[in-house]
């Protein structure tokens, strides 16, 4: 069992259920040494490799074998997964795996953060019914 650091759209419970296929627990965390972005076009961020930068998010606990297989469909080709450090509000550090932005895919970045308050508020629902990634964990 590992961690997931999650920065996006799986920071919401009911996106997180759906995909890891249940609510594991979790933990506020800051991973140093990477950036968001929005992607263009589209109601979900991405993270690349920026050197002084840090990126606030939710680290989930005990992530099992099956859901990390739905969790690599979910994402799709645009990310890799690869290991962090992951500080802990309580200041404890802890290894975690997070998505990144291939480095072919960084134009689909935009040139500024994507916020999580904002997609919560107006880009969740359409997320939800329009993301390929959810059809994927259907086939």
């Amino acid at each position: 069992m590992q961690a997931l650091f999650a920065y996006g759209t799986l920071m919401s419970d009911e996106i997180a259920k759906a995909v890891i296929g249940f609510v594991p627990e979790k933990q506020r965390g800051t991973i140093s040494g990477f950036q968001r972005y929005a992607v263009k076009n589209a109601h979900y961020p991405g993270i690349k490799p920026v050197e002084n930068s840090t990126v606030e998010g939710v680290v989930y606990f005990d992530i099992n074998e099956r859901s990390w297989q739905r969790l690599d469909l979910f994402e799709g080709d645009m990310y890799y997964r690869r290991q962090v450090i992951v500080r802990l509000d309580d200041g404890m550090q802890i290894q975690a795996h997070v998505y990144v932005v291939k480095s072919e895919f960084f134009s689909s970045l935009a040139d500024h953060d994507w916020s999580f308050a904002r997609f919560t508020k107006s880009g969740k629902t359409s997320f939800v019914s329009r993301y390929d990634g959810f059809d994927s964990l259907n086939s």
